[in-house]
């Protein structure tokens, strides 16, 4: 397959039809609003503020609407404004008059947030990569910025808001000089998220069990997620994982689209194969050609997800494989979505994998088996809890888990929580496992009483569950005994 060249998206408007949403006219119509305390005309925001964390200066503070739901609190609106918000959105301008910024009054606070997320991207004319799937899409994501950072200015998704009110305020808040934004996309509302992006390159990493309680099946959820395609064009590009579970369904709709496709993993027919790992020693063929090298990742799942953000790369143009092969040697893992850290623990060392972001079947297999890399397994150390939303079969899905770590055969064993009870009481008195210490505990704050009593020098932790588990807390209290 050759290089493939960007090209603008036919489907936008042409630049002379666009509104500037940062100007204070092109706000006004683009939300359909009234200026109560009007600005002066040569006004202009560089973003907008949903909650305090994303605030910086020149960022319109959108207030919390009459419903009483989302948006920022109005103490918290005049602390913000105080410190040089450039105007309040809000859906009822009375109680901000004497805030000492302009106030934009809107009928409604969510669709006003959408259509800014929309005219933004109308506005925006760089390269735009859209990424979604079960498990890694804010790693891939992270992954991408990191790469793409080389070559100019990138947005990205902040927060891992991936819904569309989320999407629209991430859009909003990118610069609209940049080289390239890369979006995450959940799959809630995919059709009107991939309406929002509208990517030239959609990045698919995988679909597994996930949200089963609103999404039936695997089959359903691989139609929704195919959505991303829906606003792209024979000028755009599919980016899928080759292995991925209903393939069938990515193709279809790539075909109806006229979208090219390109495939990363480790099965032949892949544009981009995996052969071999050890360590972060990777061997690969990418586009026909055999690669050796270090590629500064050890965990299998972290590396398919970069053989992914290589081929955007190769789609978007910039540079070649050779730029790109070691630049990943420097990125750092997100908290609680991969991230490692090491400690001095009495004459040696204990690392830390936190995993306790999220939790679906494939994921969790795909944690377990990562400390397989490590030299002495009697040194892993497994902290699994509960992987929630996974629908009527839910305890299978646990249940399933057994395989990987009999595998492994860890050292140290802890399951946490209901769900994982039934795959403790098979796992107790398991042959297999006869010199491996194990324990079940019913809520992770019952782990985080008693894990000091479970830390030796050497360990190497994998701590993995839903976030509403709470192993958040248990990776800082391991973190706040070793420090």
């Amino acid at each position: 397959m050759g290089e493939l060249p960007f090209v603008v998206d036919k489907k936008m408007p042409m630049q002379e039809e666009r509104l500037n949403p940062y100007s204070k006219n092109g706000l006004e119509k683009v939300v359909n609003g009234k200026w109560v305390i009007s600005p002066s005309a040569d006004w202009e925001a560089k973003g907008v503020s949903i909650v305090p964390s994303v605030f910086q200066p020149e960022f319109l503070v959108c207030a919390r609407g009459s419903d009483g739901k989302g948006g920022v609190a109005a103490p918290v609106v005049r602390r913000l404004a105080a410190q040089g918000a450039a105007a309040i959105l809000c859906d009822d301008a009375n109680q901000y008059l004497n805030f000492g910024v302009p106030v934009l009054e809107v009928k409604a606070i969510r669709p006003a947030l959408l259509e800014m997320g929309r005219a933004a991207r109308q506005l925006f004319s760089g390269r735009v990569i859209g990424v979604t799937g079960s498990a890694g899409k804010t790693t891939v994501v992270a992954m991408l910025a990191h790469l793409l950072r080389h070559y100019g200015l990138v947005g990205q998704t902040q927060l891992s808001a991936n819904l569309p009110v989320g999407i629209a305020w991430n859009l909003f808040n990118m610069s609209p000089v940049a080289l390239a934004w890369v979006v995450e996309m959940a799959i809630g509302q995919m059709k009107v998220n991939a309406q929002l992006v509208q990517p030239h390159v959609a990045l698919v990493t995988n679909v597994a069990p996930a949200h089963l309680e609103f999404h039936s099946d695997i089959k359903t959820i691989a139609e929704k997620k195919a959505l991303i395609m829906e606003c792209m064009s024979s000028d755009n590009t599919l980016v899928l994982y080759g292995e991925i579970e209903c393939k069938d369904i990515f193709l279809q709709k790539a075909r109806e689209k006229g979208v090219s496709v390109i495939t990363y993993g480790e099965e032949k027919g892949n544009d981009i194969r995996l052969l071999d790992l050890r360590g972060s020693w990777v061997q690969l063929s990418f586009m026909g050609r055999f690669y050796e090298f270090d590629i500064g990742l050890s965990d299998k799942h972290f590396v398919l997800n970069a053989l992914g953000v290589f081929a955007a790369l190769y789609v978007l143009g910039f540079g070649s494989f050779e730029n790109w092969k070691g630049l990943l040697k420097d990125f750092k893992s997100l908290k609680g979505r991969g991230e490692i850290t090491v400690f001095n623990y009495k004459g040696g060392e204990i690392t830390i994998r936190d995993e306790s972001y999220n939790a679906n079947p494939l994921s969790m297999q795909a944690a377990i088996l990562a400390l397989t890399q490590i030299k002495k397994h009697e040194k892993a150390f497994l902290i699994l809890g509960d992987m929630k939303e996974l629908g009527s079969d839910e305890l299978q899905y646990h249940q399933d888990l057994k395989s990987s770590i009999l595998q492994l055969a860890p050292g140290k064993l802890i399951l946490c929580g209901a769900l994982m009870k039934s795959l403790w009481d098979d796992l107790k008195e398991n042959e297999a496992l006869s010199t491996t210490r194990k324990a079940w505990y019913a809520s992770s704050q019952e782990v985080i009483d008693d894990i000091s009593n479970w830390l030796e020098p050497g360990d190497h932790i994998m701590l993995k569950a839903s976030n509403s588990v709470g192993f958040g807390k248990v990776v800082d209290s391991i973190q706040n005994t070793l420090s």
